[in-house]
């Protein structure tokens, strides 16, 4: 198989991988889906992507360890999440990139314009 055009990146997986179900469930059923799109998106030299939010330190190491993805974030600190970017960095870092790792709530209150943008959302 050739791909005569081929995208910047792929994203593949779901926001709350681990919120709405266990890694065992993850394993089970949403693994191997992301290995069969993580290995040839390597092959063809084309970056992966999960963008998953909550708690996702497990998920990070199932990524790094198992499967051929390239970045992962929200990367999320307590209380929304359970990563600390300098632990994770230390295990994974030679493997993924690593992306976020920001208390978002806490920095877009920082910002009154983006703050009212934002609450005008909801």
């Amino acid at each position: 198989m050739s791909l005569d055009v081929k995208p910047d990146f792929i994203c593949t997986g779901g926001s709350g991988t681990l919120i709405h179900q266990t890694p065992e469930i993850f394993r089970e059923l949403a693994l191997p889906i992301v290995k069969r799109i993580t290995s040839p998106a390597k092959n063809y030299k084309i970056p992966s992507h999960i963008h998953s939010c909550g708690s996702e330190k497990e998920l990070v190491k199932i990524m790094a360890e198992e499967t051929d993805l390239v970045v992962i974030d929200p990367l999320e600190i307590p209380p929304m999440g359970d990563c600390n970017l300098r632990e994770l960095k230390k295990l994974y870092g030679d493997k993924l990139v690593l992306k976020d790792n920001i208390h978002t709530t806490k920095v877009i209150k920082l910002f009154p314009y983006i703050h009212q943008t934002w609450l005008q959302c909801f």
